[in-house]
């Protein structure tokens, strides 16, 4: 149901979405098995309307999460970004994500790098969680 939980999670999950569309991984081949090197990628105020996207999900569980309550996205990155929605998509694939709900001041999202958060070290992938915080 809407604004019911005060946390939702996601840890190590959403790297397996696509990030867009069309796109599923960074390189060449974007779409894999599709022949399609060159995928066009959904602009910055659409994106939030993608289907089966790792935004559209974390859309879902903003929607759960009550005022005050935090959705958290963990482990992104991983696997040498190749599913990254930042290096997939862009730089900035969350903020536009949740464009809307940052210029009303609904939510605040923060990136934390996860060698912040857990133990990591200098061979590991360089990972960083997604929090956005339900202010209204």
């Amino acid at each position: 149901p809407n604004r019911s939980v005060q946390l939702a999670t996601a840890i190590s999950v959403l790297e397996y979405l696509r990030s867009d569309s069309n796109r599923w991984q960074a390189g060449a081949e974007p779409c894999p098995n599709c022949g399609a090197q060159n995928v066009s990628r959904t602009p910055c105020h659409q994106l939030p309307e993608t289907r089966k996207t790792q935004c559209r999900v974390t859309r879902e569980m903003f929607r759960a999460t009550a005022v005050g309550g935090h959705t958290w996205v963990a482990h992104n990155g991983v696997y040498q970004g190749k599913w990254d929605p930042k290096r997939v998509w862009g730089r900035r694939y969350w903020k536009c994500c949740f464009h809307m709900e940052l210029r009303q001041k609904e939510a605040v999202l923060i990136e934390v790098p996860e060698d912040d958060i857990f133990q990591s070290g200098p061979e590991w992938d360089k990972t960083y969680s997604v929090i956005l915080k339900r202010l209204a």
